[in-house]
């Protein structure tokens, strides 16, 4: 049943993605008002995955926030809220649909408004970020860190054919401080977020897609690594960015040591061993890492789209050889310890 309602939202953004999904993206420089709402395009969305503390708690909180707006023949919007609690071993995830998205997309006011929630981002790029749900909910504000585009010119391609693929941009180091509310209990909290947000009409059926992004906070060293595979056809890429200097990566592997899975038979692939490369022809690797789930259960699951695995892991990386990302950033070889999330969509098939 899950299948056939997902069928519908899918065969009609395929539909209406057919040509644009074919069509060179030329690479921009990010400005202030990229923060918002883009409404020429089919698919955008804007991530907040956030590792957080709480007094009196020893063990971190994972939150996601995700605003996705959808296009096709109306505008949809889906808010996806989860909260992992390392401390208590449970996880909590739910959501807001819209089937039809009323509202205008302005370019001042809120960038999205609906009931139980906003998302707000001032002109000096301070989100404030609001969702609630059956019970679940979460305002944070976040604020600062570096800008990364996610690939030359932000554009990051989905798949390898031209035109499949999407503008990209990262905020890995957000300062944040806020409220999270579950179980009844109203929990003060301060951490990072990692903000992503991501727009474009690339195709999203047959596309199994990895995504890891690895936190490494005394060090201001964030990687965010990717795989995608639309339909057989394999691209990885990424970036190393320290104290706000980045490097792309150029080849990742990606080898998982068990699985989970969902009552409804899905099956993903949990505790990751990966490897990265700048040049595809080097033998040494630039780092190896070793990603573990902090609860294995983090499934995410809607009504309208693809069920998907996002959860809060850790993660301990050996740096192989000294990385060198320009402007005198030199990270040297050692062994870091620090936190991570991880994104595995498209497992269904």
């Amino acid at each position: 049943m899950k299948r056939c309602v997902t069928a519908v939202p899918l065969a009609l953004y395929g539909a209406a993605t057919r040509r644009a999904s074919q069509r060179i993206l030329p690479p921009i420089s990010f400005a202030p008002e990229d923060h918002r709402a883009h409404g020429d395009c089919h698919a955008e969305w804007w991530y907040f995955t956030s590792v957080l503390s709480t007094p009196g708690r020893h063990a971190p909180l994972g939150v996601e926030v995700t605003f996705f707006r959808i296009r096709t023949l109306l505008t949809t919007v889906v808010v996806h809220v989860a909260v992992t609690d390392v401390e208590k071993g449970e996880y909590v995830g739910t959501g807001v649909l819209l089937p039809v998205y009323p509202r205008a997309l302005r370019s001042t006011g809120p960038v999205l408004r609906f009931p139980g929630g906003r998302l707000d981002v001032s002109a000096d790029g301070i989100f404030a970020v609001s969702a609630h749900a059956h019970g679940t909910g979460v305002q944070l504000t976040c604020r600062g860190g570096h800008l990364v585009a996610q690939a030359p010119g932000g554009v990051q391609e989905m798949a390898n054919r031209p035109g499949d693929a999407s503008y990209y941009f990262s905020l890995p180091d957000m300062a944040t401080e806020g409220v999270v509310e579950r179980a009844g209990e109203r929990l003060p909290v301060s951490g990072v977020t990692w903000h992503d947000h991501q727009w474009g009409d690339f195709r999203v059926t047959g596309l199994k897609w990895d995504w890891f992004s690895l936190r490494f906070d005394e060090e201001q060293l964030y990687i965010m690594l990717f795989n995608f595979d639309q339909d057989g056809a394999a691209v990885s890429s990424g970036t190393v960015t320290l104290q706000g200097r980045t490097l792309q990566v150029a080849r990742v592997e990606v080898r998982a040591r068990d699985e989970v899975r969902t009552q409804t038979g899905i099956a993903y692939p949990v505790a990751w061993d990966i490897t990265a490369w700048t040049d595809g022809q080097r033998e040494e690797p630039l780092f190896t890492a070793h990603v573990t789930p902090q609860l294995r259960g983090q499934f995410v699951s809607s009504l309208v789209m693809p069920d998907y695995w996002e959860g809060l892991c850790v993660v301990r990386a050996q740096i192989a050889s000294p990385i060198d990302v320009g402007g005198g950033m030199v990270l040297e070889p050692k062994v870091l310890d620090g936190s991570a999330y991880v994104e595995l969509t498209g497992y269904e098939h």
